[in-house]
């Protein structure tokens, strides 16, 4: 049980560090996401923001980018190991893989719902 304490905590605060080092990408991806959904708003409304259908809007666009993140970010980011040449160094560590990518998961979650 400690060891998947350690890990998750671990996954966390590096995916946090590395999100911090490139807070510019961040910040424009969440400028991004953040005019496409009040682009789709005025789509939906015919160029006006209706508030009845921004609420199912949202709710339909919160699924979709929590989606798109959790997946995304883990294929690309087990993608990025292989390319550097680090995932069978994650594949030996002392923790079950999966649990490692428990916690990459984990960290997607937080970090895209500190951009929402």
């Amino acid at each position: 049980m400690r060891t998947a304490c350690i890990t998750l905590f671990g996954e966390v605060r590096k995916s946090l560090l590395i999100s911090w080092t490139y807070r510019a990408d961040t910040l424009i991806g969440l400028f991004m996401f953040s005019f496409i959904f009040v682009g789709m708003g005025f789509l939906m409304g015919q160029g006006e923001l209706n508030p009845e259908q921004l609420a199912f809007l949202f709710v339909g666009y919160l699924a979709w980018f929590y989606t798109r993140e959790a997946t995304g970010n883990l294929s690309w980011g087990l993608r990025g190991e292989m390319t550097a040449g680090t995932l069978e160094q994650m594949a030996m560590s002392p923790a079950p893989i999966g649990l490692i990518l428990m916690g990459r998961v984990l960290a997607n979650l937080i970090l895209s719902s500190m951009q929402n």
